[in-house]
């Protein structure tokens, strides 16, 4: 598993535990390296996220490819939740309304949040 560390620039932030590892690495890679502004992303929802999945909170990177628009590609952070799934994805939905959509412009609309339940 690969972790990134978080850039800590609240209190809020330096006390969120956030673990992340990748679904084929390679494409995450070049696509972080693409849209340089998502790592930090990550990390500035973090502390949103913990409120409705706690922590510490797992996620996984994947790189989505849409080929019916034209091989499009989007990163996916999938949250991992032990929650069953409509109270999961309940959680999600509050998470989009409170933070998500105000600032999804951050990435250029190319990173998601969606969820994995074990």
């Amino acid at each position: 598993m690969r972790k990134i560390v978080p850039y800590a620039t609240s209190d809020e932030q330096k006390a969120t535990s956030l673990r992340i590892s990748y679904r084929n690495s390679e494409m995450v890679e070049a696509f972080l390296a693409a849209y340089p502004k998502i790592p930090s992303f990550i990390k500035a929802a973090a502390p949103v996220l913990t409120k409705y999945f706690g922590q510490p909170l797992e996620m996984v990177l994947e790189v989505m490819s849409y080929p019916e628009e034209g091989a499009e590609e989007d990163l996916i952070g999938w949250i991992q939740s032990h929650d069953d799934v409509e109270e999961g994805l309940n959680k999600l939905e509050r998470f989009e309304d409170e933070w998500f959509l105000d600032h999804m412009a951050e990435v250029d609309y190319r990173f998601n949040f969606n969820l994995e339940t074990r």
